[in-house]
């Protein structure tokens, strides 16, 4: 499987409340580096994921994933 398979299959096994559970037992904290390079796939894993506190950082000017579907307009 390719890397976007993986982040599709990853993103439906999230919308599952038995995975929700175990990720939401093991973390506290989700950090983000480089946002400016998450898609819309990873940006819905990351709302998925059942972590209380979340922090992206990134920078607009730096975005070179846009042939992968990395979309600037989310930061």
């Amino acid at each position: 499987a390719d890397f976007d398979v993986l982040l599709t299959e990853f993103r439906e096994l999230l919308k599952n409340a038995e995975v929700q559970a175990a990720f939401a037992m093991e973390f506290d904290e989700l950090y983000v580096d480089e946002f400016q390079d998450s898609g819309r796939v990873d940006f819905e894993i990351y709302e998925l994921l059942p972590v209380m506190r979340k922090f992206m950082v990134g920078d607009p000017d730096q975005s070179i994933y846009g042939f992968r579907g990395a979309d600037v307009s989310g930061i």
